[in-house]
């Protein structure tokens, strides 16, 4: 029997989809997206060919519709000749509508691809199983970290010889979008454990001053990254040491333009076995 889904991919006027008739659920669809659809290139490839029977690591140029290679995608247009009028890609507006649609093919699985990551709501269940709930959800985050960023400004500015609060928040705020939003992160960590099924689950900003007189002041920027398969058997210091060697030289430069007396730090905590906590910090001490 069937395992439904819909794959879309954020376009400029809304959402663009197709229906994937076979092994919609997580451990199929799900982990051929995450692992082999990770540039839009080839996403919009993929969506371009229409209605699927089943999607495969590989997009290929044509695949043989009664004795399919399991590696190629099998599309309804290409490889069997359908109508292109009843195959072609579907278009929604919102998120909302993309789901509507992707219920009148009776998807039980429905994948967003917002431009920099996987999202996957579970219609039965009527929630989102991963990503950082919709996409929606993910801009909304993203504004509200900003925001949170403004607003720790206000306190920087005192830590730092430039005294307008938006350059503070730009160099920041642009210094941790380099890495988060450009997927650069995740990226270093799915090298270093050797495995693509990781997605950034969520940020958290917070700020507090580390001594009773308030000479040096902490602000952790941190991203939760969740993985399936899991980390326990990940060295975690030992990537702890590979992502500061990877990014604090970059960070330093961009920082040491705005905070003349700080230092910068990357951990690795492991929450629990399918969570993993990076924190850039950043400690500021006071200008006399």
């Amino acid at each position: 029997m069937a395992t439904r889904s819909f794959i879309w991919m954020k376009a400029p006027e809304g959402w663009k989809g197709i229906y994937c008739h076979w092994g919609g659920y997580l451990e199929g669809v799900g982990e051929i997206l995450r692992n082999h659809y990770t540039n839009s290139d080839k996403i919009e490839k993929l969506i371009n060919l229409g209605d699927i029977s089943m999607l495969a690591p590989e997009i290929c140029e044509k695949n043989d519709f009664d004795n399919p290679d399991k590696n190629c995608v099998l599309a309804y247009h290409r490889d069997r000749g359908d109508d292109w009028a009843d195959c072609a890609p579907k278009t929604a507006r919102n998120v909302d509508e993309a789901i509507d649609i992707s219920r009148e093919y009776w998807a039980e699985y429905i994948y967003f691809w917002d431009g920099a990551q996987w999202h996957c709501y579970d219609w039965g269940k009527d929630k989102w199983v991963y990503g950082l709930g919709s996409p929606v959800e993910h801009r909304e985050a993203s504004i509200e970290i900003a925001q949170k960023l403004i607003d720790l400004a206000e306190k920087l500015v005192r830590y730092s010889a430039i005294d307008n609060k938006e350059d503070v928040v730009e160099i920041v705020w642009k210094s941790v979008r380099e890495v988060f939003d450009n997927i650069d992160l995740m990226k270093a960590i799915r090298d270093y454990v050797g495995y693509e099924n990781c997605f950034l689950s969520h940020f958290s900003v917070k700020d507090y001053p580390i001594t009773e007189g308030g000479e040096f002041y902490n602000i952790d920027i941190s991203a939760n990254i969740h993985s399936y398969r899991g980390f326990e058997d990940v060295d975690i210091k030992a990537l702890e040491t590979f992502l500061n060697e990877e990014y604090t030289e970059a960070f330093t430069k961009k920082i040491s333009e705005v905070f003349h007396s700080y230092s910068f730090l990357i951990s690795c905590n492991l929450v629990d076995e399918n969570n993993l906590e990076v924190t850039f910090r950043f400690t500021l001490k006071e200008e006399v």
